[in-house]
């Protein structure tokens, strides 16, 4: 069961601004994509033995998820995981698979925006995540989190792009955002250098360009961490994008 604090606790770490999480409904508020991909994340984590090798997680997120729902998990294969609501829907379903862990050159191509985080950067959102998500906190979710923040706060999610005026416009103000998948590949072991690195970066590629009126499409969008030149993680969001009602 996913809980509104745990709803308010994401979007205050990831600075999320997408208001479809708080309008209320019968069924209760619609839990973040990331949330489900975490919660799923740790259960692959933790059945299976990864053996030290290079790894991908891919989370399909089916329906929606409220607070305050029963939920459970089931496994219906050594790989594979599913979320089920009380009434069986299968609402999300995630597998893990080994990779060769040469990800980031075939999939780094496009225009890249890059942000260097320094180490007190590292320490204050390790900080606040470990407060606010004990049950997740370890490494691997930690900076993936950390990675789809920067990808939400990022220009590609502002109409206004190169406009230094406080009162930009968001995407989020004028559309609905969705994400409907999430991917994750990371070497492995995830080495503890890269938790005191001044030199992490996270790289934003594969942008696309911003939807036009009264469109509906999807996007995914890649980025990444990079330490010191070398690809830690990479990850893949996918967003069905609508416009607003009026």
């Amino acid at each position: 069961m996913f809980s509104l604090a745990e709803l308010k606790h994401w979007a205050l770490f990831a600075n999320d601004p997408n208001t479809i999480h708080f309008k209320a409904s019968d069924d209760g508020f619609m839990i973040h994509g990331m949330l489900v991909f975490m919660f799923l994340s740790k259960q692959l984590l933790a059945i299976i033995d990864t053996q030290n090798q290079p790894i991908k997680i891919d989370v399909f997120f089916r329906k929606k998820v409220f607070t305050g729902q029963d939920v459970h998990v089931t496994s219906p294969s050594k790989f594979k995981v599913s979320l089920h609501s009380g009434d069986s829907n299968n609402c999300a379903s995630g597998t893990l698979s080994f990779t060769d862990g040469n990800f980031f050159a075939a999939k780094a191509s496009g225009d890249t925006a890059l942000t260097r985080l320094t180490h007190g950067d590292i320490y204050h959102y390790r900080s606040r995540f470990a407060k606010a998500f004990n049950d997740y906190n370890c490494d691997v979710l930690f900076y993936s989190a950390v990675c789809f923040r920067y990808l939400l706060n990022s220009a590609w999610f502002s109409l206004d792009q190169g406009n230094n005026d406080a009162h930009k416009q968001s995407l989020f103000d004028h559309y609905d955002v969705i994400h409907i998948f999430q991917s994750l590949e990371v070497t492995n072991p995830f080495t503890y250098s890269i938790l005191t690195s001044c030199s992490l970066e996270v790289l934003i590629f594969n942008k696309s360009v911003l939807p036009q009126e009264n469109q509906s499409y999807l996007v995914t969008l890649g980025y990444g961490l990079v330490d010191a030149g070398k690809p830690m993680l990479v990850m893949a969001s996918r967003f069905y994008i609508r416009q607003k009602e009026a």
